[in-house]
């Protein structure tokens, strides 16, 4: 099993970094080589030299010794250089596009997936596999497989001389490494530990960094619990690093004393064979050499095995976190139709992974194309849960959504979701720029184009507002990354997220999920009166606890505990003696004709 694992992810990195860099591994191959020709002339350089000179060999000729190695030496080390800045960049390059890979991996996952606390401690322990197994290939082949070469030379040297020396080497080394092993396996598990509480404390960072956590942990005399929360994880942090560091003593210590070890033994070897005169000053001093190089060899290959042995623990972390099944993604394959007909929920119930209570039951209902849909009902009625399920966000635990007659999960993902302009409650807006927020660069950045969305802002009420910025549609959001960008209003957010509805090339239903929560009442009919108008080429769907603006829908469906109470018009709905909608309705039809009065007041 774990041959397989170690043979999968070195494979793995292999072929990544072909893909990302075809001449990495030869340059790898050619530094390496490289680098031991350089230790084999240092090496060789001195014994060469004493026997020319103990010899009674000219000066002269040790002299263009002396100059050609050394010529040889400075050729090596530039060309070795070269390489290895321009390995320096791949390896930038590799790390990126794994990260990048991995974003995407986890952009195309299911939602109800990376809801879940075990993936997001999946996601940060294969961040870590990319940091920890990148160099891969770099000790493969620029360390391992050259250092072979020396290590094959310096043996012919040894068996001329005495083979116990590289028997006792060899001994020692092998000794070193499963030592080693078995440190790597508890450090591994220590980094697994710590996975968790350095997702705990980016969640902790994130959050202080909130101006509205600040705001609302000031007035609630939160600062003291949080920072104390920060306080205790990093000393949950410092354990693990603490315990990996006693550890990482372990393997030193270990590694020390075996060096000791071999060195010590190889020049008892060295003087015991030079007193008895069977072996000569030059011979002595290329043998003490040819010792200390295998030695550092041996002691490469080794610290590159053991990097690779942790690397294998790490890159396993990292395939597994990219082998997660993209089941919502990937299971239909039906093309959407052109022209399509009808929304149904049939017999639709639901409950979250791991719960046993149901959010929906037995939710039924259909929405024709051109047709305007409302969706009320109390908080926790399961309203936003209807629209992640048709949005195939999660799936249901019983019964069907179809699209003219056809489960929704047939048809292929992307097709599919590009349908519908969902406008969310819980809407992002990003640190780009404002005309980004809107496009997500998916407008050419045209004149025209950008004449089409100042007709789309001018709809929503913003054209006037963003007209006026200093660098317009190109105008940064947020202060975070530039000090003169633009923060809007919680409405003028609103609108912004309707318009980036309105501006989605291709979508012609479009999903609100109470699009309108921070405009005031007066604000909030003109917008759902802006909607109704141009949004309803398809389908329409619109959630909202405010009742303002449900006459406008051709149906209105009322949720209660996650079941339909009542379905209709407004007017039928309005005819029910006692009903929930109409109950609902007049408790708040006064709030809207008091604050729609006052609003129309204030802007005379």
């Amino acid at each position: 099993m774990r041959k397989n694992k170690t043979l999968k992810c070195i494979l793995f990195q292999i072929k990544k970094s072909y893909k990302t860099n075809k001449s990495e591994i030869p340059y790898l191959i050619a530094a390496g080589l490289m680098e031991e020709a350089q230790n084999m002339l240092s090496m060789l350089f001195p014994a060469a030299i004493l026997s020319i000179i103990s010899g009674g060999g000219k000066a002269q000729k040790a002299l263009i010794i002396v100059t050609s190695v050394n010529l040889l030496l400075v050729i090596f080390s530039f060309l070795v250089e070269y390489a290895s800045r321009a390995l320096c960049l791949h390896g930038i390059r590799l790390v990126n596009t794994m990260q990048l890979d991995m974003n995407r991996k986890t952009m195309h996952m299911n939602y109800a997936d990376i809801k879940e606390s075990s993936y997001i401690n999946k996601y940060d322990t294969a961040s870590d596999g990319i940091w920890k197994s990148s160099d891969t290939v770099h000790y493969l082949f620029r360390v391992i497989l050259s250092r072979v070469v020396m290590i094959s030379a310096t043996l012919f040297i040894f068996i001329r001389v005495h083979f116990a020396v590289a028997a006792v080497v060899f001994a020692t080394i092998i000794f070193d490494y499963a030592m080693n092993a078995h440190i790597v396996k508890k450090q591994h598990a220590n980094d697994t530990e710590n996975a968790v509480y350095r997702n705990r404390q980016k969640y902790l960072d994130d959050t202080l960094f909130d101006q509205n956590v600040q705001k609302d942990a000031s007035f609630n005399s939160a600062n003291a619990f949080l920072l104390h929360k920060r306080k205790e994880l990093t000393k949950s942090i410092l354990q693990v690093v603490r315990k990996n560091t006693m550890l990482d003593f372990t393997d030193n210590t270990i590694g020390a004393a075996c060096t000791l070890v071999r060195t010590v033994f190889t020049y008892l070897i060295a003087l015991k064979q030079y007193i008895a005169g069977k072996l000569h000053i030059a011979d002595f001093l290329l043998f003490i050499s040819a010792a200390q190089q295998m030695t550092d060899a041996f002691f490469q290959m080794v610290n590159a095995a053991e990097y690779i042995r942790k690397a294998v623990n790490y890159c396993d972390d990292y395939l597994k976190y990219m082998e997660i099944p993209e089941t919502d993604r990937t299971e239909g394959n039906l093309e959407v139709p052109k022209h399509f007909h009808v929304l149904e929920f049939r017999n639709v119930s639901f409950k979250y992974p791991g719960r046993s209570e149901y959010v929906l039951r037995n939710l039924s209902f259909t929405v024709n194309t051109n047709e305007v849909m409302a969706i009320v009902g109390d908080n926790g009625a399961g309203k936003s849960t209807l629209v992640k399920l048709l949005l195939r966000l999660y799936k249901p635990s019983s019964g069907e959504i179809l699209l003219d007659g056809v489960s929704i999960h047939d048809y292929r993902y992307d097709d599919y979701t590009a349908l519908f302009a969902p406008v969310f409650q819980d809407y992002m807006t990003y640190s780009f720029t404002v005309g980004e927020n809107i496009y997500f660069g998916n407008t050419p950045a045209s004149a025209g184009a950008n004449a089409d969305l100042y007709k789309i802002l001018d709809k929503v009420g913003l054209k006037d507002k963003i007209s006026a910025l200093p660098e317009g549609l190109d105008t940064p959001y947020t202060k975070r990354f530039d000090p003169h960008g633009i923060v809007f209003s919680g409405g003028e957010e609103q609108r912004l997220v309707i318009a980036r509805a309105f501006a989605k090339a291709g979508a012609g239903s479009m999903i609100l999920d109470e699009p309108t929560a921070s405009l005031d009442p007066l604000a909030e009919y003109e917008i759902n009166k802006l909607i109704h108008s141009v949004a309803a080429d398809d389908f329409l769907i619109f959630i909202s606890h405010r009742l303002s603006t449900t006459k406008f829908a051709d149906k209105i469906i009322v949720l209660q505990n996650g079941e339909p109470a009542e379905e209709g018009s407004h007017a039928d709905l309005m005819g029910l003696d006692n009903g929930i909608y109409k109950t609902m309705y007049c408790i708040q039809s006064s709030y809207y004709t008091d604050e729609t009065m006052r609003m129309s007041e204030k802007n005379k």
